[in-house]
């Protein structure tokens, strides 16, 4: 299976709710800190932005590929993976390691 970041993932799995609740619950001062210089008002804007997770095996770790968007061109985001070349802070992904209750790899879209 390709993850919406392109890499080549072969193990998944389903994070559960709980798993996905914590994520929620940091999210925010991650983004205040990391997107600080490219985009320092994203972490403002959560609440705007729809959300795909995708559960992978990296590294031998269990993390959540998680895929933030405002615009779904469309599609039926429920069942397809929204993926965008460029559209700015309006589309990032990164990854959020359950275990460790972390976040790493968090990319912004350049705009066109």
């Amino acid at each position: 299976m390709k993850a919406f970041s392109g890499i080549e993932e072969k193990e998944t799995w389903m994070p559960d709710k709980n798993e996905i609740i914590k994520l929620e619950a940091r999210i925010k001062s991650y983004l205040k800190k990391a997107a600080a210089k490219r985009s320092p008002n994203l972490w403002s804007k959560l609440a705007t932005y729809k959300r795909q997770y995708v559960g992978v095996i990296r590294n031998g770790r269990k993390v959540i590929f998680s895929n933030f968007f405002c615009q779904s061109f469309d599609m039926d985001w429920k069942t397809k993976p929204v993926v965008a070349e460029d559209g700015g802070d309006c589309f990032f992904t990164v990854l959020y390691d359950s275990a460790s209750a972390t976040f790493s790899a968090l990319q912004i879209n350049g705009e066109a």
